[in-house]
């Protein structure tokens, strides 16, 4: 039962992690923030907090700063296809960045 109940919580931080991320880029998007920066600022700053809610909260636990250091390392990456993606879909294919 632990672990399905980790599962529920790991879920749950990832709805909260697409919710502040989209909340960022909109409330950014607002003001005229270039939609890339946008997604860039929102991005990072959900990989912070869903790091920080997992480790709280998910699991627990406490892990070194270099862990951490790792896992915004992977989102990084992440997110440099993901930003890439949004790029050519509103400069390509023209969907509209909102």
């Amino acid at each position: 039962m632990h672990v399905f109940s980790q599962f529920i919580r790991f879920c749950a931080v990832g709805v909260i992690n697409t919710t502040v991320n989209y909340t960022i880029y909109l409330s950014l998007l607002s003001f005229h923030v270039y939609y890339l920066l946008a997604g860039i600022v929102g991005y990072l700053i959900s990989a912070v907090v869903g790091f920080t809610i997992n480790r709280l909260w998910t699991f627990k636990i406490k892990v070194p700063h270099f862990y951490m250091f790792l896992y915004l390392l992977v989102n990084v990456f992440s997110m440099s296809v993901s930003i890439l993606v949004q790029w050519f879909v509103v400069e390509k294919i023209h969907v509209k960045e909102e």
